[in-house]
């Protein structure tokens, strides 16, 4: 497996665990100055961090600027000042019109993933596929490509956009077979390349993973940071980061009718200094709490503290507009009902299992209407509380590697 992630994402872990389980020997290559090697000395997968001297800037005329662009963005990631702000757009600069992305890639991952000999490659996210497309060129093996969004239609800059774009049409045809989390990115995914129709395979949380979290006796409690033992919770767990839609919710609360409802937000990233002065300019440290982010392990028992989880993202791009993030999953295992905002996949999974309401919250005043009207009913969020427990049933990692296992099956 070959991917960018910094902090391995939870899909790529369960998939792991799935494969080992049954029998495949899998060894994820990881991003330099990457997390990714932190915390599985006792997992079965093996995880290797290319080395630190960024040999994907070879062949890139464009060299020393993009060195000078990486070591300061390198030293904003793990800041937590009003310069994490910048970050984005850094980092978009950098991509945009300093690197040779498919080079800088392919050079990046090529010498290790040649050196892994594997007979199949799993490639994460666009960013390896040239090299996962090259090594097993060279070896005869197979290629799986897992999106986990509609990465071109993020929102980068154009140019970046053109680059990725280039990408995505060169090598996608290399590709055995292609795996996503919905159907709507199956469809366009198929409609653009006139490809097989993607797997789908979605980002569900595992009953291990859920039960082990629960039986944890050393998690914080989000009772600790509410003010009474009436508060009533309303969630938002996840990257603190632009276009999420959670300053509309913070600014929600001056309009929220019920003293007792706390929304609280668990999670780090950019945007943590800006909400915070957001919160302190309208007066809600009483309404809105922020509270850092937890490990994997802990996340599932905290989230079942709350009464109600929120996902506002509005639809800033078709990946937007399209999403099933994780927490959606997270919020499932955790028995707990939600409240998103209206796009078509979030809309689909909700109305289907029963499981929470959709609702317009693009204003703060539209966003309490709603939250409002959900408190007002107890006996139908007790429902729709019971319906979320009984989704997991279905919606639970445990049903999705069956899928994971049969593809691999058929390469």
């Amino acid at each position: 497996m070959l991917t960018t992630d910094r902090k391995l994402d939870r899909r790529i872990t369960l998939e792991a665990r799935s494969l080992c389980r049954h029998g495949y020997r899998v060894t994820i290559i990881s991003f330099p100055y990457s997390k990714a090697c932190e915390n599985y000395e006792n997992e079965p997968f093996e995880v290797i961090c290319i080395g630190k001297d960024f040999k994907g800037f070879i062949d890139n005329p464009w060299e020393k600027i993009s060195s000078f662009f990486l070591k300061p963005y390198q030293a904003l990631e793990s800041s937590n000042s009003y310069l994490t702000m910048a970050r984005g757009r850094i980092k978009s600069i950098i991509k945009g019109y300093c690197l040779n992305l498919e080079k800088f890639y392919r050079n990046l991952f090529l010498q290790e993933s040649l050196r892994a000999q594997g007979n199949v490659y799993h490639v994460h996210d666009l960013h390896p596929l040239p090299s996962g497309s090259i090594a097993t060129r060279q070896l005869g093996a197979k290629l799986v490509y897992d999106c986990h969004e509609l990465f071109i239609e993020q929102e980068f800059n154009k140019k970046e956009r053109r680059k990725w774009s280039h990408i995505e049409q060169k090598y996608i045809y290399s590709v055995d077979r292609v795996i996503t989390i919905n159907k709507s990115i199956a469809r366009e995914l198929q409609k653009r390349y006139g490809i097989q129709l993607p797997a789908i395979i979605q980002n569900c949380e595992s009953r291990a993973q859920r039960d082990k979290s629960i039986q944890s006796g050393k998690s914080i409690s989000l009772r600790r940071f509410v003010l009474t033992n009436e508060s009533k919770i309303v969630l938002y767990q996840g990257g603190l980061l632009p276009n999420r839609n959670i300053e509309v919710m913070i600014r929600s609360m001056n309009f929220v009718s019920n003293p007792h409802i706390t929304l609280v937000i668990l999670g780090n990233g950019e945007l943590r200094a800006k909400l915070n002065k957001i919160v302190k300019k309208e007066r809600l440290e009483r309404r809105v709490l922020l509270v850092p982010a937890v490990s994997q392990d802990e996340l599932i028992r905290i989230t079942a503290f709350a009464r109600v989880g929120v996902i506002p993202y509005q639809a800033t791009c078709l990946n937007t507009y399209y999403c099933t993030p994780n927490k959606l999953y997270e919020f499932i295992a955790a028995g707990i009902p939600l409240l998103v905002n209206d796009l078509p996949e979030l809309r689909n999974i909700i109305t289907k299992y029963e499981i929470g309401w959709v609702a317009d919250l693009s204003t703060p005043e539209r966003a309490a209407k709603a939250v409002n009207q959900i408190f007002s009913n107890d006996v139908e969020l007790e429902v729709r509380r019971k319906n979320s427990i009984k989704a997991f049933e279905t919606l639970c990692w445990e049903e999705e590697e069956k899928k994971l296992l049969a593809l691999y099956e058929q390469l």
